[in-house]
């Protein structure tokens, strides 16, 4: 008849394939990433690392070790409304938070603050936690119970009815900080 007959492997469907989909997908977020620029905008600076941020309250409470921003006393957080900053200028003591909590519509910070372990915010200041008397590093709050990790190896659970410590791994050389829960 004239025609040539193509007798190798059947066709593929390309796009139904999953292979290709993820392919084509990822080919047109290249094309998208590549055709915009991203622009960093500075919003402020700290004289020292910043550890953690939260939105609390519509506002982003930021924490960490440093104690001035852009020159101004800043000790260990300040908070942003989206238009601008609220420094906490009361020395509390510490050296600030490692990682910020909500528990029960209350906002936690965890670190050495107020010399705590587990400090609250209170509207205007970190309060600390009698029961955490050292530094701490990770918090997290699930339904009506929260943890909380120590740089002694040490968690700590806490319900309704009290806190309770639980039995964690030690390291060779001692205990170990509990950075993430």
């Amino acid at each position: 008849s004239g025609e040539a007959e193509f007798r190798g492997p059947e066709p593929i469907n390309r796009i139904s394939t999953p292979n290709m989909k993820s392919l084509l997908l990822c080919c047109l977020l290249v094309l998208e990433v590549n055709c915009c620029i991203a622009q960093w905008t500075e919003v402020t600076w700290f004289s020292s690392v910043v550890q953690d941020m939260i939105e609390y309250d519509n506002e982003l409470y930021i924490g960490g070790n440093f104690t001035r921003r852009e020159g101004n006393t800043c000790y260990w957080s300040a908070r942003y409304n989206g238009t601008s900053f609220v420094n906490h200028t009361g020395f509390i003591g510490g050296t600030g938070p490692n990682q910020f909590g909500i528990y029960n519509s209350t906002l936690y910070s965890v670190g050495f603050t107020d010399n705590r372990g587990v400090s609250t915010w209170n509207g205007s200041t970190w309060v600390g936690i009698p029961q955490y008397n050292n530094s701490h590093d990770s918090f997290l709050a699930e339904d009506s119970v929260y943890y909380v990790g120590s740089d002694f190896g040490i968690l700590t659970r806490v319900d309704g009815s009290g806190s309770t410590t639980l039995p964690t791994l030690e390291g060779t050389f001692g205990p170990t900080n509990i950075r993430t829960i």
